[in-house]
């Protein structure tokens, strides 16, 4: 998921709720039974309006919204001004949902068409903005929450959006520079990154998208030379930035009064329930258990699909699933279509080769990108981010001020529909798929090595305390994969950079492993106990969602192992052997 609602200045608080029962009923869950206990008076309500009819908007509020900033912070100051105070905060709320939605829509638009200059400034200007506005808001409702209003404005805005203001940060201003910074920073990023870098190996010149074309032709030894030399001009482009952003994101951390950039991350960004520490015996496990049974899968040989899925069937095998899993999912699915709340390309000259689930919040809605290739993974990519929508459909808080999001949980209740669908693959794919299914193995295994060795990489990353070079990053990389299997083929200490959540979100990509840890699970349970059980398990889960439980909370409640189970880990290894040996039998590879 690209979550670009993300603002690392903002203070993430979530509240753990009582949630009712302990496991999934035996009948069909219902989306509707979990109230949501999170209390915004002025919280928008659902419009209904398609994505056609948003395009081109842009914010144009400016010069009224920091009038009425400045007129709010000196009417607290006034007697007999609650009145007043109360139609600025209305006004400068529905502002904010303006400036939060126009965002998300230039950012969707530039992704649309990511050649286009034009679109990329006015989206680049949008979060600028964004995040001005922001800082100008929170400061104002700090204002008034420490002046002789405190209680009734609280009470008007509601208790749970007031906690949402407590003040974390020692130095607003300079909290809004780093923001700026680091946004114009991950924009450079990506335009960078998106480059075709030329390169002159053997006397011929190759780029990224004569090495795709040409594969076909070349040795692998061939093939990784040249992709290594386009990696290290790739890697020289983009280090200076990451080293910029990470002195930028411990500066964060300690305005914070964090010493610890990613307890910083953990916390007040992501809001889970779990500590950096608490990982490493995760880490240890992975590479016991799940590197073993993902190299298991690659002895293979043959694991990739050749099935090819035209764009134009995906979301018609959808329409075909979804009954199976719930008819509610099926009619949220039949509202983003009518909505116009998706875009699925796969035009790679046009547009941005990514996928993710945006909100917006002026009109409480969400939005689906998704760059499908042609093949299973982009119908099981398509149904990841349908899991997304559902998420955000059922549970999303739209308010001024983002109330936040358990990112591990949102992974789940995408991941989890991924997972769900291995027991309808011989429905919706033609021929045998022993391919696929052991393709969609091997990838939420690769999800979990990944997740691991990305975030170890990043943790060691930020505690470093020597001087930081491009060099040293590098090499922390390369040793990292090497000790998840990862080392081989092409250089991993080269091509990190290509993971834009090290840029945009650090430590984000942890939640694909912890997610995908319980996606698993899900398939576990259907291997177990049957398809329905596996159904039951993942509504319960949707149910509740992502805004306003804990990922440990919420497993626990439905009755699973979670990540840091190794008893888990060890039955998942030992029952994708068995999947693998049921799969390969009576089935000859070359």
């Amino acid at each position: 998921m690209k979550n670009r609602i993300i603002s690392f200045f903002i203070c993430f608080i979530l509240f753990s709720m009582n949630i009712i029962g302990c496991t999934a009923p035996a009948d069909e869950v219902s989306l509707y039974n979990i109230p949501v206990e999170f209390e915004d008076p002025f919280m928008p309500e659902r419009t209904e309006v398609a994505f056609s009819e948003l395009e081109g908007m842009r914010y144009d509020g400016f010069d009224e919204f920091e009038k009425s900033i400045v007129r709010m912070e000196d009417t607290c100051s006034e007697e007999g001004a609650f009145q007043e105070l109360k139609e600025l905060y209305e006004f400068l709320y529905g502002e904010m949902n303006k400036v939060n939605t126009t965002s998300a829509i230039a950012s969707i638009e530039y992704d649309m068409d990511y050649q286009n200059e034009e679109l990329a400034i006015q989206s680049m200007e949008e979060d600028s903005l964004q995040s001005e506005m922001n800082m100008l808001y929170e400061g104002a409702i700090k204002k008034v929450l420490a002046s002789p209003y405190k209680e009734r404005f609280s009470e008007f805005i509601g208790q749970d959006v007031a906690e949402l203001f407590s003040d974390k940060y020692s130095d607003s201003e300079r909290a809004a520079e780093i923001s700026r910074k680091e946004n114009e920073l991950v924009m450079e990023y990506y335009q960078a990154v998106q480059q075709d870098f030329s390169v002159d190996v053997n006397d011929e010149e190759w780029t990224e998208s004569k090495l795709y074309e040409k594969e076909d032709s070349l040795t692998n030894e061939e093939y990784y030379e040249i992709l290594d030399a386009i990696l290290k001009k790739k890697n020289e482009a983009c280090v200076p930035m990451y080293l910029e952003l990470v002195q930028l994101r411990k500066e964060a951390a300690s305005l914070y009064g964090y010493e610890n950039v990613a307890e910083y991350f953990y916390e007040e960004v992501y809001s889970r329930d779990y500590s950096p520490a608490d990982v490493h015996s995760y880490f240890a496990s992975v590479k016991k258990y799940i590197v073993p049974a993902y190299q298991a899968i690659r002895e293979t040989k043959e694991y990739r699909s050749d099935t090819v899925i035209e764009i134009d069937n995906i979301l018609p095998i959808m329409e075909e699933i979804l009954p199976r899993i719930s008819g509610e999912m099926e009619e949220i699915f039949h509202y983003m279509i009518e909505h116009e709340m998706i875009f699925l390309t796969d035009n790679f000259d046009a547009s941005m080769n990514t996928g993710y689930t945006s909100t917006l919040p002026n009109v409480a809605q969400a939005f689906v990108y998704n760059f499908a290739s042609s093949d299973a993974q982009g119908l099981s990519d398509t149904f990841h981010e349908f899991g997304h929508y559902c998420d955000i459909y059922l549970n999303g808080l739209y308010g001024a001020t983002d109330a936040g999001v358990h990112l591990d949980l949102a992974e789940v209740c995408a991941m989890g529909l991924e997972m769900l669908m291995y027991e309808y693959y011989e429905e919706v794919l033609e021929g045998d798929v022993t391919d696929e299914k052991l393709e969609r193995l091997y990838s939420f295994l690769g999800n979990i090595i990944d997740g691991c060795m990305y975030e170890e990489a990043q943790q060691r990353v930020f505690s470093y305390e020597g001087e930081l070079t491009g060099e040293v990053v590098n090499n922390i990389f390369r040793k990292v994969a090497a000790e998840y299997g990862k080392s081989g083929t092409y250089d991993r200490g080269l091509s990190w950079v290509e993971i834009y959540h090290t840029f945009e979100v650090p430590f984000y990509y942890l939640s694909y492993a912890t997610a995908s840890s319980a996606a698993m699970e899900i398939w576990l349970t259907a291997k177990e106990q049957g398809q329905d059980a596996a159904v039951d398990m993942y509504l319960s889960i949707l149910s509740r969602g992502s805004f306003e439980y804990g990922y440990s909370e919420v497993l626990d409640v439905c009755g699973m192992s979670g990540f840091d189970s190794e008893k888990y880990l060890e039955k998942l290894y030992l029952t994708i052997i068995d999947e693998i040996e049921m799969l390969l039998e009576d089935k000859e590879f070359e």
